[in-house]
């Protein structure tokens, strides 16, 4: 006996020769004995012949990673003590599995310009002054200057005014407790 024998469809074959878009996939058709030996296509019926040996197909295109723009440069993230700033990469196309994958990192880094870092520094607190009187309220003072951080030199105010810490107070209400008389009992 005689009999068909259908191959699966090849993969997709693009037309003229281009790596994707419209194309033909195809398989074989072809007659078979019983002893699974290929012979001649006139042995078995044309009337039991499938169709079609060819249909159309489709071959995606490969898309290539696509970077819109880099965000800025944020130089005002260059604060005292900080050692880099960044960007990123906005993506406007993403890759396809056979496109041109995205540049790696999509984060780019450099170094900041040296920031001087300036605090505020306190000296020590004076001795409690009363006025005019031996106890009671008074006031002491301290010195309060701004100093560049690494060799402390003073500084104008100015440069500690942006600072995340508040100016420490230079004065202060201080207490000088007053004796008592005291009388002795027996």
């Amino acid at each position: 006996t005689y009999h068909w024998v259908v191959t699966n469809f090849s993969s997709c074959l693009p037309l003229g020769g281009s790596p994707c878009g419209e194309g033909m996939t195809t398989r074989a058709i072809y007659c078979q004995r019983s002893d699974s030996r290929p012979v001649e296509d006139s042995w078995c019926s044309e009337e039991t012949k499938p169709t079609p040996a060819e249909k159309w197909c489709y071959v995606d295109c490969p898309v290539d990673c696509h970077v819109a723009e880099w965000s800025e440069w944020n130089a005002t993230q260059c604060h005292c003590g900080e050692t880099g700033v960044s960007r990123h990469a906005f993506i406007s196309t993403n890759p396809s599995s056979s496109g041109r994958p995205c540049p790696s990192p999509l984060v780019q880094w450099k170094p900041c310009p040296a920031v001087p870092c300036y605090t505020w520094q306190t000296g020590a607190w004076s001795d409690c002054q009363l006025h005019g009187a031996m106890c009671g309220h008074g006031v002491r003072n301290r010195n309060v200057t701004c100093v560049r951080g690494g060799d402390n030199t003073t500084v104008e105010a100015w440069h500690c005014s942006g600072s995340a810490n508040r100016k420490p107070v230079s004065w202060e209400t201080c207490h000088i407790a007053c004796d008592s008389d005291c009388q002795l009992s027996e």
